[in-house]
């Protein structure tokens, strides 16, 4: 708003400069341009009367050579016929002979100021005189006066009209443009978005209350602040110079706010001009919506009781392993475990003291294999752990770690103050050996998880055809 008002004074002082400026040269113009005009018409009709007078005295002397100069009657008569020169009766019209003695002289001596015009008798062509006229100018120098009062009359008018119409619409233009100015402070200043005017270097030039609440920071501390201060990482180098350069940019970050806190934040920077590089940035506290995502995703991608993948992530890192695979020339296993006797721990014990044995089942299943392997919880009580990479020579280390979790889950549970017991039957299928695609393997390894169960439990067995026809046979088979 001070910008707007300096703006104004500046513009007032200008606009006064110009009206004046207009109304001076109007002011001169119009007195100096009607005298010009009314001068020029003087001489004009002042030069003509001469001629006329100056031919018939030439005449007059061509009539009688040596005594024309003492014809003194005939002479003002000459001069006597034609009384004006368009000026007005105030003029002296004097014949002088060749020795510039004078002759004649009619009329009466003008007053000061006066225009004097001579022009030579002839006689043979020769010059014997010269006949002088001396008009008033004061006819001319009233009509000036007169132009140079309606030139001030119009002048002040013109700059009447100039410095007032301009202003008041300069005014109502201002008037406008502040009130656009309070609306959009106090838009900026209502909204639920930070926000925050940059100069070209960075620094801090204005805020809205929603960012000192976003940051933590009062609005005094953060103005002149770099801005790159509040980021808790390192900021992007070239986050400045590409709002100027493409003028919109949007960037998700981290803040440390003045409690120490981190938030993550979205920043949309605008540079709406390149001549003087301002940045306005919007500034959005992202961190419930980061959080909300990140939570639907893991949702989405794992098992909320046991915190293992679930089916979704586990194709997906199959998928991506079998890519590995093939690439390499390795092999993976794929082992399906479904628990022995679940059913009657859920039924005895009840779904809670349930869900805590899937946990701890979880733990002990991972306890058996590397980081570097995946365990994942497909339902219920069903389980998978995928074992990639694997050499030639470390294919036998597949039956080692099933020996493990048959061992580790055949070990009592206690859930708070019960006990329970369950084993685990282990199907067993191999890529590339067995299948190439993410279904068949996972047919294969279920098959040979119900060939497990049907051989009396608590046992691995590898997919083998075999495995298969035993695995339709099977109507219901319990669990």
């Amino acid at each position: 708003m001070k910008a707007i008002q300096l703006g104004n004074q500046q513009m007032y002082s200008w606009v006064t400069r110009i009206a004046a400026g207009i109304a001076v040269l109007i002011a001169l113009i119009l007195p100096l341009g009607y005298f010009a005009l009314a001068y020029q018409l003087h001489v004009a009709l002042a030069e003509q009367l001469i001629a006329v007078n100056a031919e018939q005295i030439s005449a007059l002397a061509g009539e009688n050579p040596e005594l024309w100069m003492y014809q003194f009657p005939r002479i003002e008569d000459l001069l006597s016929r034609h009384k004006g020169s368009g000026s007005g009766d105030i003029h002296t019209r004097t014949v002088f002979d060749a020795g510039g003695s004078i002759l004649v002289r009619v009329g009466q001596p003008p007053p000061f100021p006066a225009h004097r015009h001579s022009m030579p008798v002839y006689e043979s062509g020769q010059i014997v005189g010269r006949i002088e006229i001396l008009d008033s100018l004061h006819k001319e120098l009233d009509g000036t006066a007169i132009a140079a009062l309606l030139g001030l009359l119009l002048g002040g008018g013109v700059y009447a009209t100039l410095r007032i119409l301009p202003l008041r619409a300069l005014q109502r233009a201002t008037r406008a443009l502040l009130g656009q100015q309070q609306r959009f402070i106090a838009a900026i200043e209502s909204a639920a978005d930070g926000y925050a005017l940059l100069d070209s270097q960075g620094a801090v030039l204005e805020v809205n209350q929603a960012l000192c609440m976003l940051t933590g920071y009062p609005r005094q501390k953060l103005l002149g602040m770099p801005f790159a201060a509040l980021e808790a990482e390192s900021p992007p180098a070239d986050f400045l110079a590409r709002a100027v350069a493409i003028q919109h940019v949007r960037l998700e970050t981290r803040w440390k706010r003045q409690d120490g806190s981190i938030i993550d934040v979205e920043v949309t920077a605008t540079c709406p001009s390149r001549e003087n590089e301002e940045i306005f940035c919007f500034c959005r506290d992202i961190t419930e919506k980061k959080a909300s995502a990140a939570l639907i995703w893991k949702q989405a991608n794992f098992d909320m009781l046991t915190q293992l993948p679930n089916r979704s992530m586990l194709n997906d890192r199959l998928a991506q392993e079998i890519k590995k695979a093939h690439r390499a020339g390795l092999h993976l296993a794929l082992l399906f475990i479904d628990l022995d006797h679940f059913k009657e721990v859920n039924d005895r014990l009840g779904h809670a003291m349930g869900d805590l044995l899937l946990v701890e089942t979880a733990r002990r299943i991972g306890a058996c294999v590397r980081e570097t392997d995946t365990v994942a919880r497909l339902s219920g009580d069903e389980f998978t752990v995928l074992l990639a990479g694997l050499g030639e020579s470390e294919i036998v280390t597949v039956e080692r770690v099933a020996q493990q979790i048959l061992e580790q889950l055949s070990a009592p549970f206690t859930l708070l103050n019960q006990h329970a017991e369950v084993s685990a039957s282990i199907g067993i299928t191999f890529y590339p050996g067995d299948a190439d695609s993410i279904e068949d393997l996972f047919k294969n390894a279920d098959q040979a998880m119900y060939a497990a169960k049907n051989q009396g439990r608590n046992r691995y067995c590898y997919f083998t055809p075999a495995a298969r026809a035993c695995s339709q046979s099977i109507d219901v088979c319990e669990r």
